[in-house]
C-alpha cells in the first residue's frame, strides 16, 4: 500500500505542476500579463527552464515535461520523509 501511495502522490505532483508550469507560461506570455504571472512562471520553471537556455527554443515541450518530472521526484520524495518522522 505504501507503494501505491508513493505512485499516486507522485503522479498527481506531476499532473499538477505540469498544468500549472504551462498555465503560467501562458498567462506570462499574454499581452499586458502581470508581475506575477511573469513570478509564477520563474518559479515554476526553476531548474531545468532556466538552465536549458536557448535550446527552450527548440525543445520547450520536452524541458517543461522533465522539469515537472523533478519538481514530482523531489516533492514526492519530502513528502515520504515527512512522513516517516512522524509517529
Amino acid at each position: 500500500m505504501k507503494r501505491f501511495t508513493k505512485i499516486v502522490f507522485f503522479l498527481v505532483i506531476f499532473v499538477l505542476h505540469w498544468v500549472s508550469q504551462f498555465l503560467a507560461w501562458a498567462m506570462a506570455d499574454a499581452i499586458g500579463s502581470t508581475h506575477d504571472a511573469h513570478l509564477l512562471w520563474q518559479v515554476l520553471a526553476t531548474p531545468l527552464v532556466e538552465v536549458a537556455g536557448s535550446a527552450m527554443d527548440e525543445y520547450f515541450w520536452l524541458v517543461a515535461s522533465l522539469n515537472s518530472l523533478v519538481w514530482a521526484t523531489a516533492l514526492t520524495w519530502f513528502l515520504t520523509l515527512f512522513r516517516r518522522k512522524r509517529p
